[in-house]
């Protein structure tokens, strides 16, 4: 059984579950103990009252012990500073995680534990020569996030990949990115969680909220920042088709509190329902007839490989994407609109019948690409690892 310290950057009870949730799951049910780590805080709080009550829920949580999950899974929140910027709060920070770290390991009985790690700056809080092999999986380009200290980023995770025993990436252009440091890097999608997803294929009772959304229902699930979704455009769609409801599920400024949302908050066919239990996702995609993907192109999404993509696939959910460069493997199984007029005629195709695009093929193809899956195939690595260092 391996123990395995996992360093996230995502809260444990988000609404909207990240890679970090979902691979902890998937690794204790592959019988491994992991210790969860929620996020350490690689952004300044800035004064927005959701970063407040985020501090204030974070320090009254810093005094417990790690919370029992399940039999193989704990989830610590331990006290930082987020985002220090002077020597003393960096060496503070360091010597309190340290330390509080290696009690808590203790009590657990982590013992020869791995540190698999998503935060590039993991090697200012502890020293990964203490673990028998280490892993970054970097699902994100996280220095193009608003609010980030790009520069120190950017070096603190060059040193961490020169470091570390193996690098995972989530898309070609991280891979790309990340192999100019290091020789051992795998490039591995992002996955779905399929048997849940796939749900939405049982036809259920539709949720109250849709009782007056009239369809075609187009949907977008996941966070809502103006640095990732195209919100000009959802605007000029919604104007362009006013008998088309478009429903967006998910926390505004998810990421980036200083979204603005006036711009489609005005308009009658645009319904923002708010974050919904992870549980209930598939029945708003059962009684939607499209997914949409209108992510902005720019430094941060060119690296990204959106974890709705294989959802909606999962769902039969017919998907409308801008041109993410992380997709390109996958062309048959979805259809790419430049702008918002292409969206619109690629909308239309599906829903008078006429899109090139069969969602029983794309289910198929996402039913290939799952957490246990994915989770299988990096642990034979991570044993090639171990295996290699024993020998030396």
């Amino acid at each position: 059984m391996k123990n395995i310290v996992l360093l996230s950057t995502a809260e444990w009870d988000n609404p909207f579950w990240t890679n970090k949730q979902h691979t902890a799951c998937s690794l204790a049910d592959l019988d491994c103990r992991i210790l969860y780590i929620e996020s350490l805080g690689l952004r300044r709080p800035s004064i927005h009252p959701r970063d407040w009550h985020r501090l204030i829920k974070r320090f009254t949580k810093a005094f417990s012990l790690p919370k029992k999950i399940n039999s193989n899974l704990w989830v610590w929140s331990p006290l930082v500073i987020p985002a220090p910027t002077t020597c003393h709060t960096k060496l503070l920070n360091r010597i309190v995680f340290s330390v509080s770290l290696y009690l808590v390991m203790m009590i657990l009985g982590f013992n020869d534990s791995i540190l698999w790690t998503y935060n590039p700056l993991t090697k200012n809080y502890v020293s990964i020569k203490h673990f028998s092999s280490t892993i970054y999986h970097c699902v994100d380009n996280i220095s193009a996030q608003p609010g980030m200290n790009a520069r120190l980023i950017n070096a603190e995770e060059k040193k961490l990949c020169n470091d570390v025993d193996h690098v995972f990436v989530t898309s070609s252009t991280l891979y790309r990115s990340l192999k100019r440091w290091t020789k051992n890097i795998t490039y591995m999608p992002n996955v779905v969680d399929f048997k849940h997803f796939s749900k939405a294929r049982s036809r259920r009772p539709a949720p109250n909220e849709y009782i007056d959304i009239p369809e075609p229902r187009l949907l977008f699930v996941g966070a809502i920042s103006s640095y990732k979704v195209d919100l000009g455009m959802i605007r000029e769609i919604a104007l362009m088709m006013p008998s088309w409801s478009i429903v967006l599920i998910g926390l505004v400024g998810e990421g980036d509190p200083a979204t603005n949302i006036k711009e489609i908050d005005d308009l009658s066919n645009i319904y923002l329902l708010g974050p919904k239990p992870y549980q209930d996702l598939p029945i708003y995609m059962s009684h939607s007839q499209v997914g949409l993907l209108p992510c902005l192109l720019n430094k941060y999404t060119e690296s990204m490989f959106p974890m709705k993509f294989f959802e909606y696939l999962a769902a039969g959910l017919p998907v409308v994407s801008t041109q993410l460069a992380a997709l390109n493997s996958f062309k048959d199984c979805f259809l790419t609109g430049k702008n918002s007029f292409e969206f619109v005629v690629h909308i239309k195709s599906i829903l008078d019948g006429r899109s090139t695009i069969n969602p029983d093929h794309a289910s198929s193809i996402a039913s290939k690409y799952t957490y246990e899956m994915r989770s299988v195939a990096m642990l034979r690595i991570i044993d090639r690892v171990l295996d290699k260092s024993m020998r030396r």
